[in-house]
């Protein structure tokens, strides 16, 4: 398998996310380690990002 098409419910974004995150990781059995940790990677890059956004916004 090499694409799927979604839809997601943008009212529940957490639990539509978990659920994509669910469906990638069950399509590479023997990836999962190194795919979360990518993804946890970015979660923290986007979210360092946030924090320093919000910190310039009170200076």
């Amino acid at each position: 398998m090499s694409r799927i098409d979604i839809s997601i419910d943008l009212a529940n974004p957490v639990n539509e996310l978990v659920d994509v995150v669910s469906i990638v990781m069950n399509s590479f059995p023997g990836r999962q380690e190194e795919i979360l940790q990518q993804l946890d990677l970015k979660i923290g890059e986007a979210l360092a990002e946030i924090k320093r956004s919000k910190a310039k916004a009170k200076e």
